[in-house]
C-alpha cells in the first residue's frame, strides 16, 4: 500500500506540473527533506544509544506521519495549496 499511496501522489504532482505556468514563483520542496532527515536522525540516535525508549520515539514517527497525511488531505483540497499537499502526503 505504501507504494500505491507514494505513486498516487507522484502522479498528482506531475498532473500539477502540466498547469505551472512559467511566471509562478519557485517552490522550495526539497527544503522539506531537513525535518524529516532530523526525525529519523532522532529514531537511529535512539535506536543506537540505547538510552531512549525507542516505542516512545517510533509512536512520535508515526503521529507525525498521520499529521502529514491529514494536513495533505487538507492541503489537495485547495488549488493555491495542493502542492504542498501533495508533498506532505508523500512525507506522510
Amino acid at each position: 500500500s505504501f507504494v500505491n499511496i507514494v505513486g498516487g501522489f507522484l502522479i498528482t504532482g506531475k498532473m500539477l506540473d502540466l498547469f505551472r505556468r512559467p511566471e509562478d514563483p519557485r517552490d522550495y520542496f526539497e527544503l522539506y527533506l531537513l525535518p524529516s532527515a532530523l526525525l529519523f536522525a532522532g529514531l537511529g540516535g535512539a535506536y543506537y544509544s540505547g538510552g531512549g525508549h525507542l516505542e516512545n520515539v517510533s509512536g512520535s514517527v508515526g503521529i507525525a506521519a498521520a499529521v502529514c497525511a491529514i494536513s495533505a488531505i487538507a492541503g489537495l483540497a485547495d488549488q493555491k495549496s495542493a502542492r504542498t499537499g501533495n508533498v506532505l502526503g508523500i512525507a506522510g
